[in-house]
C-alpha cells in the first residue's frame, strides 16, 4: 500500500481554548476558573483530519444505509481513537505525528525542552532505594547540576538545532470574565467565572505530519474549528517529501545514550510504568470523545471515556532497553521517543 505524506499547519485566528480535565461543568458542579491547555490532544487532531477527509470526499452529510456506511468506514475507519481498542488505521488515514510549534521566520520547529537539560544524571550505588516491586533497581540517582531554587526547564522549548526559547515568547494568555448561567448575582463573588484562553504570538503556528493511502487535496487557507468555544484556525495542507519519521530525525540531536526523550505525550499501563527503572515527567489528565460514524450527527452531549493519565512531552525515561512501540498509539501521535 502506497503512503502519501502531507504536512499540516494550524494558525489560530485570535485565541483558542483546548479543554483539559477541569471545565466549567454542569448544574451545581460548576467550576469558576478554567485555563486552556497549550496544545491540542492527539485525539482532537485525529478527529480534525477525519472531518477533513470526509469534507473533501463530500461525505459530511450521509444516510445510514449499509452502502454509505461502508464508504465512510473505508475513508475514516469505524470509530475514533480509543485506548482500549487497538485500532492501527482509520480508513485511508495511516497516521499523524505529534504536534509541534513552528517558527516560520527562523524555519525551526520546537518541542518542550527535556526536563533534565543541563543536568548530569547517573545511578548512585551508594544510595539504596527501591522504586517499585516490579523494578530490580535497588539504588538511587544523582542529579548533578540540579538547583531546585532556580530550576526552570519546564518553561522552555527547544529546536532540533538546540536553540532554546522561553515559553512566554511563543504563547500569550487572555482572560475572559463572565457571569455564570445561574443568573446575575452581583453580590456574590462566586457568581462570576474566569476563562483563560491562549494565543500564539505572530510568526508561530502548530504543525504535524499526516499520512494517507489515497491522495487528498492540498489546502492553502481553510478555516477550521478545533477545541472549545469554536476556536478558529487557518489550516494549510501541503504534500511533504519526507516520511512520518521526519520530526524524530529533526530532533535526533536531543537523544542521549541510556535515556529516551518524550517527543509526544505517552500512555503506559501500570505494569509498563512499574517496569521503568527511572522516569522524570509530568503526569497530565486525558479524556477523549468516543465517536462512531454509525451514530451520525447528534446534538446530544458526546460520550467521553474514563480518565487516563499520560506522561507529558519533555519528560525523560532512563533505561538501556528499547521502549516498546505500540502502533495504535504511534499512529495518533502518542508514545513517540528519541
Amino acid at each position: 500500500m502506497n503512503t502519501l505524506h502531507y504536512i499540516v499547519r494550524l494558525t489560530p485566528v485570535g485565541c483558542y481554548f483546548f479543554g483539559g480535565e477541569v471545565t466549567f461543568g454542569e448544574g451545581g458542579k460548576q467550576n469558576y476558573y478554567v485555563k486552556s491547555n497549550l496544545l491540542p490532544q492527539a485525539s482532537s487532531l485525529l478527529g480534525l483530519m477525519r472531518y477533513e477527509v470526509l469534507r473533501q470526499r463530500g461525505k459530511l452529510s450521509y444516510s445510514k444505509d449499509d452502502l454509505t456506511l461502508r464508504e465512510v468506514e473505508a475513508l475514516i475507519g469505524q470509530q475514533g481513537f480509543s485506548v482500549n481498542h487497538k485500532i492501527e488505521s482509520y480508513g485511508i488515514i495511516q497516521g499523524i505525528s505529534p504536534v509541534f510549534i513552528e517558527d516560520q521566520s527562523e524555519q525551526r520547529f520546537y518541542t518542550r525542552m527535556p526536563l533534565d537539560e543541563g543536568i548530569d544524571f547517573k545511578y548512585d550505588e551508594d544510595i539504596e532505594c527501591s522504586f517499585s516491586s516490579s523494578c530490580n533497581q535497588r539504588y538511587g540517582v544523582s542529579l548533578k547540576g540540579y538547583d531546585y531554587k532556580n530550576y526552570s526547564n519546564y518553561k522552555y522549548w527547544i529546536s532540533g538545532d538546540l536553540h532554546k526559547i522561553d515559553e512566554d515568547s511563543i504563547f500569550y494568555d487572555k482572560e475572559q470574565i463572565g457571569i455564570t448561567k445561574n443568573g446575575r448575582k452581583q453580590n456574590e463573588q462566586d457568581a462570576f467565572f474566569k476563562m483563560v484562553t491562549v494565543g500564539l504570538k505572530s510568526g508561530y503556528n502548530f504543525v504535524f505530519t499526516f499520512e494517507v493511502s489515497q491522495e487528498i487535496n492540498e489546502v492553502a487557507d481553510e478555516i477550521v474549528f478545533l477545541g472549545g468555544n469554536r476556536s478558529a484556525f487557518r489550516m494549510s495542507i501541503t504534500r511533504f517529501a519526507d516520511g512520518p519519521d521526519f520530526f524524530c530525525r529533526y530532533f535526533s540531536g536531543l537523544h542521549k545514550e541510556g535515556r529516551w526523550l518524550l517527543l509526544s505525550d505517552a500512555f503506559f499501563t501500570d505494569e509498563e510504568r512499574n517496569r521503568i527503572p527511572f522516569f522524570w515527567a509530568t503526569s497530565i489528565c486525558n479524556r477523549y470523545i468516543l465517536t462512531s460514524h454509525k451514530k451520525g450527527h447528534s446534538w446530544r452531549l458526546p460520550e467521553k471515556t474514563d480518565l487516563y493519565y499520560l506522561l507529558s512531552r519533555g519528560g525523560v525515561i532512563y533505561t538501556d532497553e528499547a521502549l516498546q512501540s505500540d502502533l495504535h498509539l504511534n499512529h495518533v501521535g502518542l508514545n513517540i521517543f528519541v
